[in-house]
């Protein structure tokens, strides 16, 4: 999910985990997200780089 660490994304987030759905947040800077769950998975980059989004998705997804 992009935007995860805004008001907005960050409801997203929350609803989703209760849900339980598993999710990626996408943040800028990891320590704007202040948010743990087991099903929570946090990639680190600018959106609109499009290799950082591609490094930080392989990097969540434990594929780098």
């Amino acid at each position: 999910m992009f935007g995860a660490s805004g008001r907005t994304g960050r409801l997203a987030v929350e609803r989703a985990l209760a849900e339980g759905h598993e999710v990626t947040a996408f943040v800028r800077e990891r320590g704007t997200l202040a948010l743990e769950h087991e099903r929570l998975r946090v990639a680190e980059g600018d959106v609109l780089d499009p290799a950082s989004v591609e490094a930080g998705v392989a990097a969540a997804e434990g594929t780098i």
